[in-house]
């Protein structure tokens, strides 16, 4: 396993089967890029000097103490841009310590010295996220249907879409 936690599976295709790849999360940028500037490997405590706790509650609002992760987690991550650069790689709230002041990330990698930007996520977005990977994987087999489609939906996905999940579903049809 790499250091990025990404996983590879390797499948034998029957003969004549074509395999097509499509990505998108959906997750949009809001501000400038920051820089992750105190972290214990996916747990972050500052970006660009400021506690990372102090820097969400600016956009959840200083009385969201209570459901203040359940707030952030649903809606807000971190997105770091990818070597190919069209694309970036989507971090999310798994935890929060507010005594420590840390919010640990998913998936897991050492976020210290990370340039990250903050993203956002509603139920259009990410319907079009699951539109644009349908199209990308369709483009790799031209006037092709496929025979199947195997999707990933974060659990993420499912806090933001509640009942409109199948609309993600009917986008990549």
């Amino acid at each position: 396993m790499s250091k990025t936690g990404a996983r590879l599976a390797a499948l034998e295709l029957p003969e004549g089967c074509e395999l097509a790849f499509g990505y998108g999360h959906g997750w949009e940028p809001l501000g400038p890029e920051l820089t992750v500037t105190r972290a214990e490997g996916p747990e972050v405590l500052e970006v660009d000097g400021i506690p990372v706790i102090d820097f969400y509650s600016q956009f959840l609002g200083r009385n969201a103490a209570d459901k203040f992760f359940e707030l952030m987690v649903q809606r807000y991550g971190f997105s770091i841009a990818a070597p190919c650069a069209k694309r970036s790689l989507v971090k999310l709230p798994v935890s929060c310590d507010l005594k420590k002041g840390s919010i640990r990330y998913f998936p897991a990698e050492d976020m210290q010295g990370k340039k990250v930007r903050l993203i956002q996520a509603n139920r259009v977005s990410l319907i079009e996220g699951a539109r644009g990977a349908a199209r990308e994987c369709a483009a790799a087999v031209p006037g092709r249907k496929p025979d199947l489609v195997f999707m990933v939906s974060c659990c993420s996905r499912s806090h933001i879409l509640h009942s409109r999940e199948n609309d993600e579903v009917d986008a990549v049809r």
